[in-house]
């Protein structure tokens, strides 16, 4: 299969949105815990409180299947992340894969790369071009 730089950033990029996704969803999981805990649910997750305001079966459901699409995208990020470390290591160029790797697996921009690294934000986003196709490259022999 032929890859385009395109598809090669597409691919980088996956391990930053499933990232961010789990941000988002331990924010919701948190919140949810705050206010069940508010409501006298304890750690064992059953449900407690007076008859007003008492959290519900439904509420340790809720935050259970949380948990588990947590786990699941947790163990995907993982997964998406080794193989871009992978597709990365490839890269003959060391210069390269060092900016692929901050770009990709410690999400840095390039002005941020640029002040990290001898080079200025010119330099890194050619060579960032570069790595996406010789990332191309290396997925189409996959």
């Amino acid at each position: 299969m032929q890859y385009s730089a395109d598809d090669a950033r597409a691919f980088m990029k996956r391990y930053r949105t499933l990232t961010i996704e789990i941000i988002h969803l331990k924010a919701e999981i948190r919140h949810k815990e705050e206010l069940i805990g508010s409501l006298g649910m304890p750690g064992d997750g059953m449900p407690r409180g007076n008859n007003i305001s008492k959290p519900t079966e439904r509420d340790a459901i809720y935050l259970a299947d949380k948990r588990a699409e947590l786990s699941a995208l947790m163990s995907e990020a993982e997964r998406e992340r080794d193989e871009i470390r992978d597709v990365i290591g490839k890269i003959e160029d060391s210069a390269v894969k060092d900016i692929m790797y901050k770009r990709y697996i410690e999400f840095k921009a390039p002005g941020t790369i640029a002040r990290e690294t001898p080079c200025d934000v010119r330099t890194i986003r050619r060579k960032h071009r570069d790595g996406l196709n010789e990332a191309a490259e290396i997925l189409g022999r996959k």
